[in-house]
């Protein structure tokens, strides 16, 4: 209230307006949850440089609260903002607020931090194809083929949630043909539609990335006779429409996203999470909106699985740069199944992250990766039509974009075989028996899904990390650990629900089981529908 009242008294023809904001200074609560107006604007800064290089312009923003009323959202509105969603999730909520505002905002008793609701990109790499057609190596790289034969046809599918461009209806995700002998009624495996671009929407992949995504998961080779199949083919999706036709999206067009999916992930079993886009501002994962929303969701039993991007060595951005989550870099198999000739394709991002983690977790083949074409009037085909592959059904592209989904296939599968298995045991199953390179670039190595599925070590990674400062109530470090999942530490009510009292995160029950349990048997998962 001191610093507003110093502003105040240099702008006294401004009377009335300071009257109204020493009123909300006043109303804003002081003991335990909000923070003192500090010298130091409490503001990512990217968007402080942004503010200097453009002082009149109107800026889309992300604002995270420490008060549960609506002052912090009247004071947006007093200073000729607009409050335009709400991210609930995170305690927090997107805005447009005038450049020239944002320090007065961000120093705020009631703000925690102001950041930019910035533009997201696929990582997806389209001048990175060769142009000759091959076959699809992939599944065969990661051993994924030699697991489905020692799955038990009883194991219940997982569902993945793809957080993308949207899923187009393809013959691929729906259940097996009916000539192979199958039972399967053909039903879609897209259990359903959710949108949250600001733009027009329809439940179609106009841009071509989603579909492309989904059938790298649960691609089942209808269309192909089973010559190009997904990693997980009996697995779920969700489709998650978070971009516009042209693939745009903001942070905010994400975590809303992401919300849903906190919100119904129990509702339709998601296990699996992939996002294939990353941030282009340089972020900490301590302020980035996004990775605070992810951790949530692994908190939450979800694996999260994300691209690293597509610069090569350097930075690495949100939500590449968050430890808790997957980050999977691409390699490239050479479009054969011999992991002996695999490198780390140079496009690949990695490197140690501004909070000293290094990245990426893993690598999986993500170079010249055939899967499903949403339609041949699709963006993506349209300008490279050269890349659609016969019979005319399926597409190839490359990038990072294509290696996480093969990871979060990866992840389903594990956990379809053993459902029991929390995010960290996923992390460190995939990591602990990844094929080892001599690069950094390729973090532990390139997964191996069989021999992951085949670790039945308890162990578990992330074990001792320090969440995101956005999810804590306070100034002190809440380290992750089973005792934090009952404490006070949560500042929303979601965050102190039953969700996070159960004893399964201490139990046995992340420790129980592996691959040689009544969950595997001898019969044979891959029938001749599967056989390439």
């Amino acid at each position: 209230m001191i610093n507003t009242w110093n502003r105040c008294t240099h702008h006294l023809s401004s009377y009335h307006r300071c009257t109204i904001l020493l009123l909300i200074a006043l109303l804003l609560p002081l003991a335990g949850q909000a923070q003192a107006s500090h010298a130091v604007p409490r503001a990512q800064p990217a968007l402080l440089k942004l503010v200097a290089d453009q002082p009149s312009a109107r800026l889309e923003v992300i604002i995270q609260k420490l008060v549960n009323d609506g002052t912090v959202e009247a004071l947006v509105s007093h200073l000729g903002g607009l409050v335009t969603r709400d991210l609930g999730m995170i305690d927090a909520f997107a805005a447009v607020v005038p450049a020239q505002d944002i320090s007065e905002l961000a120093h705020s008793a009631g703000v925690r931090w102001v950041s930019i609701d910035d533009a997201l990109q696929q990582s997806n790499c389209t001048t990175c194809n060769s142009t000759q057609a091959n076959l699809s190596s992939y599944v065969g790289t990661i051993q994924a083929d030699r697991l489905w034969s020692e799955m038990s046809k009883k194991a219940q599918p997982v569902t993945v949630a793809v957080i993308d461009s949207g899923i187009a209806r393809h013959t691929d995700l729906q259940g097996a043909d009916n000539s192979n002998g199958n039972t399967d009624n053909g039903a879609s495996r897209v259990l359903v539609d959710a949108q949250f671009p600001r733009s027009s929407y329809v439940p179609n992949d106009k841009l071509g990335h989603g579909t492309h995504i989904a059938g790298i998961i649960a691609g089942n080779g209808n269309a192909s006779h089973g010559t190009y199949i997904g990693v997980a083919p009996t697995s779920n999706v969700v489709n998650v429409k978070v971009t516009d036709d042209t693939g745009k999206a903001t942070t905010s067009d994400i975590i809303s996203g992401l919300q849903w999916v906190y919100n119904n992930g129990t509702r339709y079993n998601i296990r699996v999470l992939n996002l294939s886009l990353t941030s282009t501002v340089a972020d900490s994962y301590n302020s980035s909106p996004l990775d605070a929303a992810l951790e949530l969701l692994w908190f939450k039993n979800i694996v999260v699985v994300v691209s690293a991007g597509n610069g090569g060595p350097g930075q690495l951005y949100p939500p590449a740069n968050d430890p808790f989550v997957i980050t999977v870099g691409a390699a490239n198999d050479q479009g054969t199944t011999d992991v002996q000739d695999d490198t780390v394709a140079s496009f690949s991002a990695y490197g140690t992250t501004g909070d000293g983690f290094a990245k990426p977790d893993v690598v999986a083949p993500g170079t010249n990766i055939v899967s499903l074409l949403a339609s041949s009037q699709a963006v993506l085909a349209q300008a490279h039509p050269d890349h659609i592959v016969a019979p005319g059904s399926y597409f190839r592209m490359s990038g990072t974009s294509m290696s996480a989904p093969v990871t979060a296939g990866a992840a389903a599968l594990l956990l379809q075989g053993n459902p029991k298995l929390n995010p960290d045991q996923v992390k460190y199953r995939l990591i602990s028996t990844a094929s080892t390179f001599n690069t950094a670039a390729a973090g532990a190595g390139e997964i191996n899904v069989y021999a992951a599925a085949h670790q039945s070590a308890a162990t578990t990674a992330n074990h001792g990390l320090i969440l995101s400062r956005m999810l804590w109530n306070n100034s002190n470090p809440v380290a992750y650990d089973s005792g934090n999942w009952t404490s006070g530490n949560w500042t929303s009510g979601n965050w102190t629900s039953g969700n996070w009292t159960s004893g399964n995160w201490t139990s046995g029950n992340w420790t129980s089981g592996n691959w040689t349990s009544g969950n595997w048997t001898s019969d044979s998962w891959a029938s001749d529908y599967w056989s390439q």
